[in-house]
């Protein structure tokens, strides 16, 4: 799962990716800014909505998940496709 915090919009490109698996996500939470954009991703979308799901249940208001993934992004990703 890929957990993408983004800024809004007119505020200088500010990216920050963070991997974290599934598992680990109760563990890590708490380094994950509440009152953030949140976009969460797998390769299918699974994990991803369990994700959506978790970080919605333990207070954050921002969530979304990329339906159908990465396996579904038409776009390469550094020069290459995901999957």
């Amino acid at each position: 799962m890929v957990i993408k915090k983004s800024r809004k919009m007119g505020e200088k490109v500010a990216e920050q990716i963070r991997k974290i698996e599934l598992r680990e996500l109760w563990a890590q939470m708490e380094g994950i800014p509440k009152d953030t954009e949140i976009v969460t991703t797998c390769k299918l979308g699974m994990r991803a909505y369990q994700a959506q799901r978790i970080l919605e249940g333990a207070g954050f208001k921002n969530v979304k998940f990329m339906d159908g993934s990465i396996s579904s992004w038409p776009y390469e990703i550094y020069g290459e496709k995901p999957f």
